[in-house]
């Protein structure tokens, strides 16, 4: 199993910024990797959202998965697959939103849970941590901070 972090300072406020990590079908808009991504709405407690995503992403080969959202607004946001299509055995993870004391500033944190179902050499595993995530990361940050642009004009 890996697991990795990695975080970057959002420019937006934190409800802003949960709006854009919780509006999963827009994600192949502003995230390279993803190819296509759909969203429906589930029963959930009071105080928390729940939603069923289904998402294609292209990595090194066209990956499918489905997975339970849970999201807890404006400070967390949390998934874990159930249908992986065999590639995994576990993928899972979420968003941590910390909005600074102006509640102009967030720093935005994510985690990621994976255990393969094959073998994945560690160069592939490492690109996929040292170069997708943070460009992905930098991607959520550029489509945050352009809505709290055009919300302030």
């Amino acid at each position: 199993m890996a697991t990795t972090t990695c975080q970057i300072e959002v420019h937006a406020q934190p409800e802003l910024l949960w709006s854009v990590l919780w509006d999963v079908e827009r994600y192949p808009e502003f995230i390279s990797d993803c190819v296509d991504a759909s969203a429906r709405a589930l029963p959930s407690e009071p105080g928390l959202m729940q939603q069923r995503v289904d998402m294609r992403v292209q990595l090194i080969r066209p990956l499918h998965y489905s997975a339970v959202m849970t999201g807890e607004r404006p400070t967390s946001l949390a998934w874990a697959a159930d249908d992986t299509g065999g590639y995994l055995q576990q993928h899972s993870g979420g968003w941590t939103i910390e909005a600074s004391t102006d509640r102009r500033t967030c720093m935005l944190a994510y985690e990621l849970t994976v255990a393969f179902s094959l073998s994945i050499p560690d160069a592939v595993i490492r690109r996929f941590a040292d170069l997708n995530l943070p460009t992905m990361l930098r991607q959520v940050k550029a489509r945050a901070e352009m809505l709290a642009r055009k919300q302030e004009t």
